[in-house]
């Protein structure tokens, strides 16, 4: 690369979380800015393929929620929204494209509960949005939601057997992508 050094993102959030209800309630929020200048942008004639002078935006929250709804049972809850945007790029048609890799919106919902003799079982879904692999905003990776479950054990306080099952609805969906280009696998499978 012609401008070789590397700089790191300048972060700017204000976050606060509530813990109430003689702690059966935890809430959290967040807004945050993220902004990355020597973005790799295509180079100019006569520059390098490739050069460091592209900037680029991510302006977002998160909210969570952790709760017991009785002594055995707990729901933990989260979402985030990221607005991401390429500000600036030798690429004129890049500018206002969404950021590759960055879905939109994403979240989870999960629920736990405890039976007597320490038998915990649980389950709960996983969200993540439409995404794009590339800044020129061409190939678009659908959204799509993941089930997953968990059964567990205690044998004392500081030992746990857990049985974790992983996309039981065996789900089709792309998990990665990188470098440009789109590595297709199946996201993890059912036991």
């Amino acid at each position: 690369f012609q401008n070789n050094h590397h700089k790191l993102p300048n972060r700017v959030n204000f976050g606060v979380k509530w813990d109430g209800l003689n702690g059966k309630l935890l809430l959290t929020s967040a807004i945050f800015r993220t902004e990355k200048t020597n973005a790799r942008t295509p180079g100019l004639p006569g520059e390098p393929a490739t050069v460091l002078d592209g900037k680029q935006r991510v302006d977002g929250f998160e909210i969570g929620a952790t709760g017991r709804l009785t002594e055995d049972w707990q729901v933990i809850a989260s979402y985030t929204y990221l607005d991401s945007e390429v500000v600036e790029s030798n690429t004129p048609a890049e500018l206002g494209n969404r950021l590759g890799n960055v879905p939109d919106h994403s979240g989870s919902l999960w629920t736990l509960y405890t039976l007597p003799q320490g038998v915990e079982i649980g389950g709960g879904v996983r969200y993540v949005g439409t995404r794009y692999t590339n800044v020129a905003n061409t190939r678009r990776i659908d959204d799509y939601w993941v089930a997953d479950a968990t059964l567990g054990y205690d044998f004392n306080p500081r030992t746990t057997l857990r049985l974790n099952v992983f996309n039981i609805f065996d789900e089709r969906y792309i998990d990665q992508v990188g470098g440009g280009r789109v590595f297709l696998h199946r996201g993890l499978e059912r036991l």
